[in-house]
This record gives structure tokens, C-alpha cells and sequence, in this order.
């Protein structure tokens, strides 16, 4: 526990360097509105770096450190292998995807796990647009906390998404306005974590659990639309 406590925070000081030097530029994606986002949900991996190859031609998508949220990166038309590269050297790839890609669609490129027991993973959760009337807005729950193979996250207005490791929830049409919620591992109620938002009209939230239980837990809210 001692060595994960130490890896926990040398990461996060090292998130703090490459934020005072400039250090991961390029991350934040490039202002589209649709396309690839990234979420570093991996606890124990540094910075990364998200490419498109296309035959010989490769792309700098977007980077983005622990946790942090970065925007859409839009994305070349056609198939392509996606790929998630530590910025570190000689670092493997972390994961690698192909996609046919076809100028429309909105997706979350999830890495998650550790470089332990669980493994690094990858996987794309696509963002679909649901209709929603006067005064509402959409939520769900993306899971991505290690040691919990499924999270209850409830809502204050009663509302409860749960959600298996390394999946996205059914999502539920919420009244826009103020919302707080909270995370527990399902299997004995332990809490993960907490938090808050104001849901606009007509907006589309994805809300990322993402950490260690016992560790560190955190929540990300991402406006999908």
C-alpha cells in the first residue's frame, strides 16, 4: 500500500510540473464539437498522447494527464488504428483501437486499470444524442475505479445509475438545474466519492468515477453535448 500511496503522489506531482512547464501541450483537444475525447483513468500511468495513423500518415490528436478532461480532438474520416502512447519513453502503448470513422459520431476513448493485477485497458463509449424536451437534461455514470466491479451512484433526486468496471450506465433523463450525487462500491456500500453540478437545458453529461477504492476516488463531469 505504501509503494501505491508513493506512485499516487509522484504522479500527481508530476502533473503539476508538466502543468507549471508547459509540459503536455497540445492537450485540451482542438475545440471540435464532436470526435474522440480522452480520459486518462489509468491510476498509475503518466501523461498520454492520443494518434490516429492512417497508412503511413500519423496524427497528434490530443494529450491529457490523470484525470483531467480535455474536449473533442476531430477526427480524419475513414479507417484508422486510434492508439493511447504514454509521452514517456520507451513507455508500450497503452491501447489501440480501429476504427472506421465516419465524420459524425461522438465517442470517450476510455484508458483505465493499472499497470498491476488489472492491466491497462482501453474502450470506446460512444456518446449518442438523446431527445429531450423543455427543461431537461441527460446523465449517466461512466466506471472506471479499480477494486469495485460495479458503483451505485445516487442522485438527489432519487435517481441511481449503477454501472460495471469499465462500462457507462443507462443514463436517465434528469430536470435541468442543480444535482449532487454519490458514488458506492455495490458490493458493501463503501463510499467512493461525491460531488456536484448544475445540468443546463438541453445538455448531455457523462460522469466519470475514476480511481482506486481505498485509495483514491475522484468524479469527472463531462458535458457530452
Amino acid at each position: 500500500m505504501k509503494i501505491r500511496i508513493f506512485h499516487l503522489c509522484f504522479l500527481l506531482l508530476t502533473t503539476q510540473f508538466l502543468i507549471s512547464c508547459g509540459g503536455g501541450g497540445g492537450g485540451g483537444g482542438n475545440g471540435s464539437d464532436r470526435g474522440i475525447r480522452l480520459f486518462n483513468a489509468a491510476i498509475d500511468l503518466p501523461p498520454l498522447e492520443l494518434l490516429s495513423r492512417q497508412s503511413d500518415i500519423v496524427q497528434i490528436l490530443t494529450r491529457a494527464r490523470f484525470g483531467e478532461q480535455v474536449s473533442y480532438a476531430a477526427l480524419p474520416s475513414g479507417e484508422q488504428t486510434v492508439s493511447a502512447n504514454p509521452l514517456f519513453a520507451g513507455s508500450p502503448v497503452a491501447s489501440a483501437i480501429e476504427l472506421n470513422y465516419e465524420g459524425n459520431e461522438r465517442f470517450i476513448y476510455l484508458i483505465y486499470g493499472d499497470t498491476n493485477a488489472l492491466g491497462i485497458r482501453g474502450t470506446l463509449i460512444p456518446v449518442e444524442e438523446h431527445s429531450l424536451e423543455s427543461r431537461q437534461s441527460h446523465i449517466r455514470v461512466l466506471h472506471a475505479t479499480g477494486l469495485a466491479a460495479e458503483i451505485n451512484v445516487t442522485l438527489s433526486n432519487g435517481i441511481q445509475e449503477s454501472a460495471a468496471f469499465g462500462t457507462a450506465s443507462r443514463g436517465a433523463t434528469i430536470p435541468a438545474g442543480p444535482l449532487s450525487f454519490t458514488a458506492q462500491r455495490s458490493v458493501d456500500g463503501l463510499t467512493l466519492t461525491s460531488g456536484a453540478l448544475i445540468a443546463e437545458d438541453g445538455a448531455q453529461y457523462t460522469v466519470v468515477i475514476f480511481g482506486e477504492a481505498e485509495l483514491f476516488v475522484s468524479a469527472a463531469v463531462i458535458r457530452d453535448i
